[in-house]
């Protein structure tokens, strides 16, 4: 690894790359450039969701100094490796997989938690908007068919409103003074 590698870098440079497909759908529509579009948009809600679940498992564990209670059940489920047990008996660590959308929930909540926020991120139409611009990045990704490939109008649209939903959740994520530290 680089001296310089830091994940709010490469946050940085994926939010960028977002930006910069954004700049280049607009300049020029056309399929490439959406589908352009839809990958770099979901290449920076991965990164960021990773980027979250390290800022949760931190604040987690910044909790559990000042004895507040946490779950060690979602401690360990933020880890991106995990125990198993192989056909030897032995422990072995291994990726973590979990689906996007599961994992991207379940970071959401944590954090949500971790803030002390009573608020649901899930209560408006967001969330399923999002799942469904998640569908058309895994058509895209994954095609088996000539149409699987191809970004309508509606999916941009669908895609857009996700991307909206997201930065208001990040954006109340943001406004939290106390960052769930504060002591009782």
């Amino acid at each position: 690894m680089h001296k310089t590698d830091n994940h709010d870098n490469a946050i940085d440079e994926l939010a960028h790359d977002a930006d910069s497909a954004k700049l280049l759908l607009v300049s020029e529509d056309s399929q490439f450039n959406r589908r352009v579009y839809i990958r770099a948009l979901f290449a920076y809600f991965e990164g960021f969701s990773f980027f979250m679940r390290r800022n949760a498992e931190e604040l987690l564990s910044i909790r559990a100094t000042i004895r507040k209670s946490i779950d060690y059940d979602t401690l360990f489920l933020l880890q991106e490796k995990v125990p198993h047990i192989t056909s030897g008996g032995k422990v072995r660590h291994r990726e973590h997989k979990v689906p996007f959308a599961d994992h991207f929930a379940f970071t959401l909540r944590t954090h949500f938690s971790a803030l002390e926020i009573e608020e649901d991120p899930f209560k408006d139409s967001g969330w399923p908007l999002f799942q469904k611009a998640l569908a058309v990045r895994d058509r895209i990704t994954h095609p088996k068919l000539a149409s699987d490939v191809e970004i309508t109008n509606e999916d941009l649209v669908i895609c857009e409103s996700g991307l909206s939903w997201f930065k208001n959740v990040v954006v109340g994520l943001s406004k939290k003074d106390t960052w769930g530290l504060k002591q009782n």
